[in-house]
């Protein structure tokens, strides 16, 4: 599972042309996995089932750092204020889980921030 969750990741830094169908670009991803030493059969057993889902291109593209009318720096301004409630809850959640979370930090060599 891991290596779908992997590659499932990967998926969405991987440029996808629009002038393709989702499995051509399938296709063309697998054979540069290939290029880079996974077997394409591999691969495109991964991502046999995996499906192109709209709603998650749709937000991609609604995202609040892609708009033109709303200022960026503002809005982090506003959102990340020193009495924001999502600041203090993460705070708490990150103390709640430390433990769990350096054991991941440890597994998987992410920041658990």
């Amino acid at each position: 599972m891991l290596i779908k969750e992997v590659m499932l990741f990967i998926l969405f830094f991987s440029p996808l042309c629009w002038s393709e169908t989702f499995e051509d670009w399938k296709s063309d991803y697998a054979k540069r996995a290939q290029k880079r030493g996974l077997p394409k059969s591999f691969v495109m057993d991964q991502l046999k089932d995996l499906k192109l889902n709209e709603k998650v291109i749709d937000k991609d593209k609604n995202q609040i750092t892609s708009s033109k009318t709303v200022d960026y720096n503002e809005f982090m301004l506003r959102w990340l204020r020193p009495e924001n409630e999502r600041i203090n809850k993460a705070k708490f959640y990150l103390n709640k889980h430390r433990v769990l979370l350096e054991k991941i930090e440890k597994k998987y060599q992410v920041d658990k921030e």
